[in-house]
């Protein structure tokens, strides 16, 4: 059955204002991502339908609720995309939160409580890994969706309640196979996230050589293709001075920390995400997470998979269209979970794989430097630049220029050492700036150029 309900209405337990009769209500949700319902009914309904009500429907999950929005109106009927409630903390702001060691249910709780107007949804988490974020002046959405991809995890989206989850979905021991239930398939292939060669940068811009100079800021996957896929990614740490005895043993914790988030960023992206659409007859199938086995002798297929996104026809009460494969997971949640039955299928995965090699290093000007085969170079130099300070505030700012003898397009910079505070403000081939407490003593910095 699907009901209709004011725009004020938070509970959903009677017949509401009006039960509807559509000609059309398919849901579509997919794992962190879209969830809303296609509504088409007649224009007996042209009072009713109107933006800002509710529409409860019946999916897999139970009576969800989804506000009107987008209504467009014909000669012979009325359509909307109606998004579920959870969007509804779009309209909602947070001024400021600043959550600090917490696990994720608190951070939440914390989030959702400091929002404005007060926040009509209720959270919770059972994920018990503690991190830190600050919100600014942002959507509850906006927060929302930045816990999520701190703490990694899945969305969980029941009318007001918000939930992430450590893992979603149950084996109900599905099997979908040619000639019986399947109807159709077909297959794609998503390498716009791939990365086999990743730049990592960390907390105050620290790179993997902070410690030594001559080690590679680079993390290279073992998976090559024929063309080097390469990223820069800022990492968040949770790391903090206070906690080390010295600047040596806070900076060894975080190019450590650093480089096992990369790595492990490494490892989850070095495959394209393979996803397959099928239209079958699925009966046991509960929800998005849930696992099924696919076989069709045609393509060599039997493995498998998890459900990543349905479209669900509340009229027929039946599934209409499932995608299963990679889940599409935040990087905290570095489970891969391409199989290696999954792979097999890629054509485009080639077993000769180019490795990007050194192809010649030495030193030009004081810069160490190494050339690769795809035509990239990195230098780096450690340098004691003469810079003129002007006042900046209670601080003192100058510039120098690096000299650098390639052609970049990438420079990195932080301070070796200082008598007193001191930070890089901007860094480009051009001029390296340093923002500075007093402006007496030299001041050494580490240069790591890309190009």
């Amino acid at each position: 059955m699907i009901r209709l309900f004011s725009a004020t209405d938070t509970t959903f337990t009677t017949n509401g204002d009006v039960v509807l009769l559509p000609s059309k209500a398919k849901v579509k949700k997919a794992d962190n991502g879209d969830y809303y319902l296609t509504l088409e009914t007649s224009l007996d309904y042209i009072d009713s339908i109107v933006e800002g009500n509710i529409v409860v429907a019946n999916t897999p999950t139970g009576d969800q609720a989804f506000r009107i929005s987008n209504v467009k109106r014909t000669k012979t009927k009325i359509t909307s995309k109606c998004f579920h409630v959870f969007y509804d903390s779009k309209n909602y702001v947070v001024p400021y939160s600043d959550v600090v060691s917490q696990n994720c249910a608190s951070a939440l709780s914390q989030i959702n409580g400091d929002a404005d107007p007060l926040s009509p949804f209720t959270t919770d988490s059972d994920i018990t890994a503690v991190n830190s974020y600050t919100c600014d002046k942002q959507s509850l959405y906006g927060a929302f969706m930045s816990l999520l991809g701190i703490y990694g995890g899945h969305l969980v989206r029941d009318n007001f309640s918000v939930k992430i989850k450590q893992s979603i979905g149950t084996d109900n021991g599905i099997i979908i196979q040619y000639k019986k239930n399947l109807k159709d398939i077909s297959c794609s292939e998503d390498w716009s996230g791939v990365c086999t060669r990743l730049l990592p940068v960390g907390k105050d811009g620290v790179l993997l050589n902070a410690i030594d100079p001559s080690e590679s800021i680079f993390i290279d996957s073992s998976t090559r293709y024929d063309i080097v896929y390469t990223k820069t990614i800022q990492f968040q740490q949770d790391i903090k001075r206070e906690d080390y005895p010295d600047d040596t043993s806070y900076l060894t914790a975080l190019v450590s920390d650093l480089s096992t988030k990369a790595t492990a960023y490494v490892n989850l992206n070095c495959t394209p995400k393979i996803n397959y659409t099928l239209k079958a007859n699925l009966e046991k199938l509960t929800d998005i997470g849930d696992i099924v086995e696919v076989r069709d002798e045609r393509f060599d297929i039997d493995m498998m998979a998890s459900v990543i996104s349905f479209e669900y026809d509340c009229i027929a009460e039946r599934y209409t269209e499932v995608v299963f494969g990679n889940f599409a997971k935040t990087m905290e949640g570095f489970d891969n979970s391409v199989t290696q039955q999954t792979e097999s299928i890629v054509k485009q995965i080639i077993d000769n794989a180019f490795v990007d090699a050194i192809v010649s290093q030495g030193v030009n000007d004081g810069w160490k430097y190494r050339r690769y085969a795809s035509g990239v170079v990195e230098c780096w130099k450690q340098v004691e630049p003469t810079v003129t300070w002007s006042e900046f505030g209670s601080y003192y700012k100058g510039s120098f220029a690096p000299n650098i003898p390639f052609t970049v397009e990438q420079v990195y910079a932080s301070i070796d050492s200082a008598p007193s505070v001191a930070w890089i403000g901007n860094a480009d081939d051009s001029a390296v700036t340093i923002i500075r407490e007093g402006n007496t003593g030299s001041v050494k910095v580490n240069l790591h150029c890309i190009g």
